[in-house]
């Protein structure tokens, strides 16, 4: 969250953030999303900073349907048919809280043999939902003030 606030107090007009890379997995399955037939991934890498951008853009979503215009609304309704609204992934609680696996089993998508009885939880979504609700209602609020007044002028 650090990082989103220092790209968005610059002030250098061509600022940006690299996110690094997110590493999926094919599944070899679709899922049906409106008239469209996608590909389902499973993420390997990268659960943090997914759930923090889709975190702020829900937070970006609620602001505007406060500001109650309808350019507000209509940028609204964009950002909901983008983020996700829920978590078909059986693993997930895995990944946050930690769990067990066979110690010398071999996982091809890792290709390496695990070497651990027990692996610790990430917390990725409990640490990035604390410092959202510390930070982001504020840099939001002044930045999309900000963005609103300046693309309606």
């Amino acid at each position: 969250m650090q990082d989103i606030e220092k790209v968005l107090y610059a002030s250098d007009s061509n600022r940006h953030h690299f996110i690094a890379t997110i590493v999926c997995l094919q599944t070899n399955q679709t899922e049906e999303i409106g008239t469209d037939e996608l590909e389902r991934l499973d993420i390997v890498d990268g659960q943090q900073r997914l759930t923090t951008l889709i975190i702020l853009l829900k937070l970006i979503a609620i602001f505007l349907e406060k500001s109650g215009g309808e350019l507000e609304k209509a940028e609204e309704d964009k950002l909901n048919e983008l983020i996700v609204k829920d978590n078909p992934v059986e693993y997930a609680s895995y990944v946050e809280f930690g769990h067990r696996q066979q110690p010398g089993r071999y996982v091809p998508a890792l290709g390496k043999q695990l070497k651990q009885g027990w692996v610790k939880g990430r917390f990725m979504l409990t640490i990035s939902e604390g410092e959202i609700q510390d930070i982001a209602p504020k840099v939001i609020e002044a930045k999309l003030k900000k963005w609103l007044k300046n693309g309606l002028s």
